[in-house]
């Protein structure tokens, strides 16, 4: 088997490192939705990026207002009633021992000044985790 790994300095720190990800520059979902006209395999759209840098870039992408306006208009997502939907769809359902001993050691090993801040209703709690 062919070894595939590209090493060499990240095009955002410029450290070198042994290992670098593929990146596109312009993200794949922009062409998909039609932000942005042309192919997103073409090799001009990428570039290589450690493992850290590849990770924030992604992270700040998926959490650009612009990816939010798209993904409420295509999907719903973020909305107030696909937050309703969803919890609709969880009415009824109950969790397995196993996942109530999990949710309840979770909620006893939460850091005091959260268990805190939740009694006084200064943070909300979801599924997903705290707010």
């Amino acid at each position: 088997m062919a070894d595939h790994t590209i090493s060499g300095d990240c095009a955002i720190c410029g450290i070198y490192r042994y290992s670098l990800h593929r990146d596109h520059i312009v993200p794949r979902w922009k062409f998909k939705y039609g932000l942005v006209e042309g192919d997103p395999t073409d090799p001009a759209n990428f570039q290589y990026l450690c493992a850290n840098c590849h990770e924030d870039k992604t992270r700040e992408e998926f959490l650009s207002d612009e990816y939010r306006r798209i993904a409420v208009a295509r999907v719903g997502l973020y909305t107030d009633e696909y937050r309703e939907r969803q919890r609709q769809d969880r009415l009824g359902k109950q969790h397995t021992s196993e996942a109530r001993a999990k949710i309840g050691a979770y909620a006893r090993n939460r850091p005091p000044e959260v268990r805190e801040k939740l009694r006084q209703g200064a943070l909300k709690q979801h599924r997903g985790g705290i707010v």
